[in-house]
Parts: C-alpha cells; sequence; structure tokens
C-alpha cells in the first residue's frame, strides 16, 4: 500500500471556489475552549471540500471543523496515523481509531501513547504528556462491548458497535474510560469520546467525510 502524505492548510486557502460559509467555519481552537457557537456543516459544504472532514468538541466547549492534513505511517510501527488539523495548527493524530498524540492545545497536551497487546480485552498502556515532560505513565487498559448504537451525521448514517475502555495508571489515583463506535460494516471508528489525561481534556471526535486512503 501506499501511504500518501498531504498538506492541505495552503491549499485551503488558495480555494477561490469555497463559500463564504466555509470561511466562516475555520473555528479556531481559542474558540473551542473560550466559548463560541457551534460549527454546523451542511451535508453539500462537507461534500464539496476535496478532503476528510471531521468535528472536534473539547471538554463540553463549541464544536469545531477540522480536516484531515496527513495520513502517513508511524515510523516506529507501520500503522497508519491520522493527522486532522484546526485552521490555528492545532493537530489531533488518530491511529486505529485511538487519540494518540495532540499539538496546540491549551493545557495538557498527549504526547504520545503506547499500547502492547496481551488479550482481544486487556492490554498494557503506556501515556506520556506535555508540559513538564511527564513521561513512562503504565497501566492496564480493559475493554467491553456496550451495545450497538446508530450515529447519524449530515452526510452519512452508521449502524455501529460501541466498546468502552477504562485505562487504571499504575501510580495514578484515578483512570480514565473512553468510548468508541465503530461502523458494523467497515470497523471504521467514526466517533470516539476519549481523554488526554483522567478527568481533563474530554476530546470528542466525530467523522464526516471518511478519509480515502
Amino acid at each position: 500500500m501506499k501511504f500518501k502524505s498531504t498538506l492541505i492548510m495552503c491549499s485551503l486557502l488558495a480555494l477561490t471556489a469555497c463559500s463564504q460559509r466555509f470561511q466562516d467555519v475555520n473555528a479556531t481552537l481559542s474558540e473551542a475552549f473560550l466559548g463560541a457557537d457551534d460549527v454546523v456543516m451542511t451535508a453539500e459544504e462537507i461534500r464539496a471540500l476535496p478532503y476528510a472532514s471531521a468535528y472536534i468538541r473539547i471538554n463540553d466547549g463549541a464544536q469545531i471543523f477540522v480536516v484531515l492534513a496527513f495520513a502517513e505511517p508511524n515510523t516506529a510501527t507501520g500503522v497508519t496515523q491520522y493527522k486532522w488539523m484546526s485552521s490555528d495548527r492545532a493537530l489531533f493524530v488518530y491511529e486505529k481509531g485511538r487519540l494518540v498524540k495532540t499539538i496546540g492545545l491549551f493545557g495538557d497536551n498527549l504526547q504520545g501513547v503506547t499500547r502492547t497487546e496481551q488479550t482481544a480485552n486487556s492490554w498494557q498502556v503506556n501515556y506520556d504528556w506535555m508540559p513538564d515532560y511527564r513521561y513512562g505513565y503504565q497501566g492496564i487498559a480493559n475493554r467491553w462491548g456496550d451495545g450497538n448504537e446508530t450515529i447519524n451525521t449530515s452526510v452519512a448514517n452508521y449502524q455501529t458497535e460501541k466498546y468502552s475502555e477504562r485505562v487504571q495508571f499504575d501510580v495514578l489515583d484515578h483512570s480514565l474510560i473512553n468510548e468508541y463506535w465503530q461502523d458494523s460494516k467497515t470497523g471504521k471508528t467514526v466517533r470516539s469520546i476519549e481523554y488526554i489525561v483522567p478527568q481533563m481534556a474530554k476530546v470528542e471526535f466525530t467523522v464526516l467525510k471518511q478519509p480515502s486512503m
């Protein structure tokens, strides 16, 4: 499989055919934290853009619109990383439907997550956080099924299987619980709610236009 890495932010600025509505939805990450109206794209606007896109909401703040900036292999594992970018270049990196890194958030950022598979529903995890180089926080993740749900977006409806996972850290008093909705047909994650650190920095992610690769 040939991986493509495409930087799109400059291209977005050059899209003369974009409507004023698209210019308006370039919500910055500061708006997501400090307060603004939700960005809501119509199906026509989403389909007209030549890029994969998604909504992100942080800590119950305003919904923002992000586009896929890169899709490239993790140099250590070969697993494809999908890197979604806001208009002010905050970055959210996903592998196999899970958030593994953030750049440009206010406060805590996820520097990296590594997982060692043990069984189908339990594995070891290692979390690294910035600032202050808080590296090497280890724990155990346990996953369980939460039934089937329908996820509706303006461009698609998905029949999904929902999963939750609890991450219990060895040296922290708190755990975190993440939730995932996987398309029953493709197995791709179409929605997730994850915590960067326990009880803080919740990131809700909903795919609108799927990546082609």
